[in-house]
């Protein structure tokens, strides 16, 4: 049935942006896109898993990178099969900005609204928020929340935690930013 296999195809997308965090030696963070990442994730650690030959040429996906060919492969397949639902999407949402691809985070959620017509829920917000402290783009974590408020989704304790995170980091940054303008 369609559930199941939304389920199924967010465990397999799921899977694959954790091993691949896994397998990166960054861990899955840091800012936006970084020169190696992705390209530094063990494919045959994620074949080994999700077997071999896979969207070895998947369009959309970025060239020389793992985890988007099988991400991308999955999410498209759902697609196609009409089975493609918010916890499918969440699942990719998750996958890339754990990797780092925030760019492709922010894509999807445009897709999401439009093409495919799936609407948000709290996990959506908390993973474009997180991407968003990841990549440093502090200000746009607070734009996200108030536009998850006038949509009237209720905030989750990692909506709040994200925030927090986001904040603090802001404010480390600021304070880096001035000691430097110091000379320090």
């Amino acid at each position: 049935t369609g559930g199941s296999n939304a389920f199924a195809y967010s465990m397999l997308i799921s899977l694959a942006g954790k091993i691949a965090a896994r397998s990166n030696p960054g861990g899955g963070g840091g800012g936006a896109r970084q020169k190696g990442r992705g390209e530094d994730v063990n494919p045959t650690y994620i074949h080994t898993y999700l077997g071999r030959g896979l969207c070895d040429d998947e369009e959309g996906a970025l060239p020389g990178d793992p985890l988007a060919r099988y991400v991308s492969h999955f999410f498209e397949m759902s697609v196609r099969e009409g089975c493609c639902n918010v916890v499918v999407c969440n699942a990719v949402l998750d996958a890339y900005g754990r990797n780092s691809h925030c760019e492709e985070v922010f894509k999807l959620h445009q897709r999401m609204r439009g093409e495919l017509g799936i609407a948000e829920n709290a996990e959506t917000f908390n993973s474009l928020m997180q991407t968003a402290t990841r990549a440093g783009w502090y200000s746009l974590v607070f734009e996200l929340r108030r536009e998850m408020e006038s949509m009237g989704i209720e905030p989750s304790e990692r909506t709040v935690s994200i925030m927090f995170a986001a904040a603090a980091k802001a404010q480390q940054h600021a304070r880096g930013r001035k000691g430097e303008a110091l000379g320090d």
